[in-house]
């Protein structure tokens, strides 16, 4: 009876249960004592000597300030720096490009969209004070409010996407396949990863660009075995190219790529007789894999660029295959972890 319940509004449930988890959440996060043992982000309030004291603010305003002080911690704050003024140090390519260029973009769209707010109706909803660019505090500055945004905004998409996921890979033979979809996406949303997937972390990106991937190579599974070719190579494709995204974000998200390595060892071996569209397909395949693996070197060219001139050559751009990563995992985290503290 409950289930049957469910799958008349299976979004609308799950955003209920998602709206009610980030609201205990974030009260956690207000009523958690602050600074705690982490007393970090204090580097990151990025107020200028303009900026009027944090008691002018409003009382929604300090809350704010509160909320994004308490979930930005660790990571976030490198997430949040290299947002804002771009990578400058180093060690700051340790940190996923794809996702200090994502809170770039949420952030001017937020920007764009409180401008259009605020010359519609500031003047008569005051509520509207908290807009990042347009309360009287500097902190919490865009970037951190964008990417928290952005990581809520990325968890519950990934939840509607892993249902999805789940009804297309489920066995046509079950029961309730719409039942298997939706306890598996409650479940994502009580992630053991908890609050991590609400503050300014890459991970609710990259889980939604992971499973967005996925559920369009299923597809272009499913449209291969009704003999859609064509739109199966072009979902096969497309599908490389969001796994390219999460791998911008998180290096790991190269190991996506392994699903298409059974299907291309298939089409590469098993074909008896060779026709156009078994030479597409191997094709499609083969660069759908060398575009995944672009996510990865992409970042590292653009690192490249910056470190490896003939003025300033770093160790590492004389290594066989330089990697700008590898390189600070070695020597920056290495150190870091060595020391004793």
């Amino acid at each position: 009876m409950f289930f049957d319940k469910i799958q008349r509004s299976p979004y609308w449930s799950l955003l209920a249960i998602f709206s009610c988890w980030k609201s205990l959440l974030g009260l956690i996060a207000l009523v958690t004592p602050s600074p705690a043992y982490d007393t970090s982000t204090t580097l990151t309030l990025l107020q200028s000597s303009n900026d009027p004291p944090v008691h002018a603010a409003s009382i929604s305003a300090r809350l704010l300030e509160t909320f994004c002080n308490s979930l930005t911690r660790w990571d976030a704050i490198y997430f949040a720096k290299v947002a804002e003024r771009g990578y400058i140090n180093e060690q700051e390519w340790a940190f996923g490009w794809g996702f200090t260029r994502a809170i770039v973009t949420t952030s001017k769209g937020m920007w764009w969209a409180s401008i259009r707010l605020r010359n519609h109706i500031f003047t008569i909803n005051p509520v509207l004070s908290i807009i990042p660019g347009y309360n009287q505090l500097g902190h919490p500055d865009a970037e951190i409010t964008s990417a928290i945004f952005l990581s809520n905004a990325c968890h519950l998409g990934s939840v509607f996407v892993l249902y999805q996921l789940t009804l297309l890979c489920s066995n046509n033979s079950s029961r309730r396949p719409k039942e298997i979809a939706w306890l598996a996406s409650v479940l994502h949303i009580l992630s053991p990863a908890g609050i991590f997937l609400s503050a300014p972390y890459s991970e609710s990106l990259f889980s939604l660009l992971a499973f967005a991937g996925t559920y369009i190579f299923a597809g272009s599974l499913k449209a291969m075995r009704a003999e859609q070719h064509l739109w199966g190579n072009v979902l096969t494709l497309l599908s490389a190219v969001v796994f390219f995204m999460a791998c911008t974000v998180r290096s790991n998200g190269l190991l996506n790529g392994f699903l298409f390595l059974p299907e291309f060892a298939t089409a590469l071996f098993n074909t008896k007789e060779w026709k156009i569209w078994s030479l597409i397909r191997v094709a499609s395949l083969g660069i759908g894999g060398l575009v995944i693996g672009g996510g990865l070197v992409l970042p590292q060219y653009f690192a490249y660029q910056e470190f490896c001139t003939p003025d300033a050559l770093r160790p590492w751009c004389l290594k066989l295959v330089p990697s700008i990563y590898t390189w600070v995992q070695g020597v920056y985290w290495y150190l870091l972890l060595s020391l004793d503290v």
